[in-house]
């Protein structure tokens, strides 16, 4: 099976370059590939083990979850969703979660436990770009906004700020 790696390193490295930061990168492209249902099952499980590892920091470097920003694109802003949930039922809450395009397919309208929500972490932003009807749009992004933070966009122009930008984005190509 392909790897994410080189992605995921490319990603970090500009992390880096933005600030002082420790970077995890979670590469669970194993977990996630087809049947979708399947990979829509594996991140509860992936959720609570990212969950794990976060209270393990502060355990053992003392990193509050207070400092995690979790970033997460599709399925992956869903797991960061569960990973908030984990905590949140262990006393504990993330600093904050970024939703790029969460997965619409198995999760529109379900109970806030079992997808992002701004209660996940401090500050949940999501930023859409993907957001629409999978049979009629062929789109697999949710097309719910969070708020207090929130941007909608529609094939790359982004159509109407929905709270305000409160981070940069930086892109190596979109």
């Amino acid at each position: 099976m392909a790897t994410e790696a080189p992605r995921l390193q490319s990603m970090k490295a500009e992390y880096l370059l933005y600030d002082d930061l420790n970077v995890v990168v979670v590469d669970w492209l194993s977990g996630s590939g087809p049947p979708y249902t399947q990979a829509v099952a594996n991140i509860r499980l992936i959720g609570a083990i990212i969950g794990r590892l976060v209270l393990d920091l502060e355990e053992y470097f003392g990193v509050p979850p207070s400092a995690v920003h979790l970033v997460g694109h599709s399925l992956g802003a869903q797991l960061g969703g569960y990973t908030g949930e984990y905590l949140k039922g262990r006393g504990a809450k993330l600093g904050r979660i970024t939703g790029l395009d969460p997965a619409e397919p198995y999760f529109e309208g379900t109970d806030p436990v079992v997808r992002l929500d701004p209660l996940d972490a401090t500050l949940v932003d999501v930023i859409h770009t993907d957001a629409g009807p999978i049979i009629t749009g062929g789109m697999l992004g949710s097309r719910v906004c969070l708020r207090p933070v929130g941007v909608a966009c529609g094939s790359g122009v982004c159509l109407r700020p929905v709270g305000p930008v409160v981070s940069e984005l930086r892109l190596g190509r979109a």
